[in-house]
């Protein structure tokens, strides 16, 4: 049978972006949880999430141009005239297509803030909508790494809920197990910069070479560390790699972050709705992505539609 046990915690020492300053994370990687109930209980509180970003089009439909030969439908129909010289009164003709716009498969890294002052129903908020883009994932060609960052008795503390060469279990159904075993509530205090230049750090492997990423960072919006720092961190990340940087505030607490890309509000009055948070979260990634997947070079269709040039 399948052999687990409590995998150890290793400290890495990493470079902050924004300045060069180093501090010292643990990175611990979740065990698969052997609760049938409370993975169950994950199962079930993704599967409503699940269902409405399944029904959302994720692709775009871009336009595209494409030259024909002009079939005049008589007696000087091109396909008629295949032993004839070319005349000038055969034309190719512009046609408009409407196409499937992939542009790959962008990366999703959710961050999310697991320190004290969040709740049970915020924290099962962040099990749920990732366990929910890990079952969507192959439907979207989408790529999701998703960790939780907080402290532990050796400071700055990264647990990872997803990540395809760290924690165990594949996409989707086997990931539940892993996602299931993130602690109730949260823990200790925040690291902020450290923990969330350490997690991108690890990202950065898996992007291919002009690849977007799109980091959630869902937080109480308490930054333990010095405001300055989170913006400069954003603007070096901004400089570096093609990157969609949002913040979901839970909560009232007033977020000045100009360099970010997004910042997304889920009022006090829904932190007791793990579905609410997880629903506004799944909405606006899936925004981010279809808007990308629909940018494409339209200004010349106006232009050329429908035009005819002489063959030869």
């Amino acid at each position: 049978g399948v052999m687990e046990d409590k995998l150890a915690t290793e400290k890495h020492r990493v470079k902050l972006f924004g300045t060069n300053r180093e501090e010292l994370i643990a990175e611990e990687i979740l065990p698969r949880a052997r609760d049938a109930a409370i993975v169950d209980r994950v199962r079930r509180g993704a599967a409503p999430i699940e269902r409405k970003l399944r029904r959302f089009q994720w692709f775009g439909n871009r336009k595209e141009l494409a030259v024909d030969r002009h079939h005049s439908q008589g007696s000087l129909d091109a396909r008629r005239l295949h032993r004839i010289g070319t005349s000038a009164l055969l034309y190719r003709q512009w046609h408009e297509h409407v196409v499937t716009d992939y542009h790959g498969e962008p990366l999703v890294v959710l961050a999310m803030d697991g320190s004290s002052s969040n709740t049970v129903h915020t924290s099962f908020a962040g099990q749920i909508v990732t366990a929910a883009f890990l079952k969507i994932a192959r439907l979207a060609r989408i790529r999701v790494l998703a960790a939780e960052y907080s402290s532990g008795s050796g400071g700055a503390l990264v647990r990872w809920l997803h990540h395809p060469r760290k924690t165990a279990g594949a996409r989707g159904e086997d990931a539940l197990e892993v996602i299931a075993s993130l602690p109730l509530g949260g823990q200790g205090c925040n690291h902020d910069v450290g923990s969330i230049s350490y997690i991108i750090r690890v990202a950065l492997p898996l992007l291919a070479p002009g690849q977007v990423v799109y980091v959630v960072n869902i937080t109480d919006g308490q930054y333990n560390s010095p405001l300055p720092e989170v913006r400069a961190m954003i603007r070096a990340l901004r400089e570096q790699i093609r990157l969609v940087y949002t913040v979901v505030v839970l909560g009232e607490h007033v977020v000045d972050l100009p360099e970010a890309h997004h910042v997304v509000h889920v009022p006090a009055a829904e932190l007791q709705d793990a579905h609410a948070i997880a629903e506004r979260i799944g909405i606006h990634v899936h925004g981010l992505v279809q808007n990308m997947r629909t940018k494409g070079k339209r200004g010349h269709v106006a232009q050329r539609l429908r035009r005819r040039a002489p063959v030869g």
